[in-house]
């Protein structure tokens, strides 16, 4: 079995950096980030990581999603049914920025 950490994030590198190294000992065969802010420069931080997807929510990135069920604050119900849509693992874990799992 392996799984996908999923998350919408904001541009907090030591939060980020954190997440990320947590997930990928825990075994997550891929850690998808999308970020909050479409003109991050975080993203560049982590393109060195095979396993790590980086994601800006763009407008033309969110202009692709059905955006039907978000009324307000970040198209978090879009993303995710994108990152599923794109799930190669056998799981997706949703999580927050703040969450930490462990992974037997």
């Amino acid at each position: 079995m392996n799984f996908c950490v999923k998350a919408v994030v904001v541009d907090d590198l030591e939060a980020l950096k954190k997440f990320v190294a947590y997930y990928l000992d825990q075994g997550a065969a891929r850690v998808a980030l999308y970020f909050e802010n479409p003109e991050t420069k975080l993203i560049g931080e982590f393109a060195h990581l095979d396993k790590v997807h980086c994601q800006a929510c763009t407008p033309e990135f969110l202009s692709g999603l059905r955006r039907y069920l978000d009324r307000v604050g970040p198209p978090l119900h879009s993303v995710a049914t994108k990152a599923y849509q794109d799930l190669q693992e056998d799981w997706l874990v949703h999580l927050d920025l703040d969450e930490f799992m462990y992974f037997p």
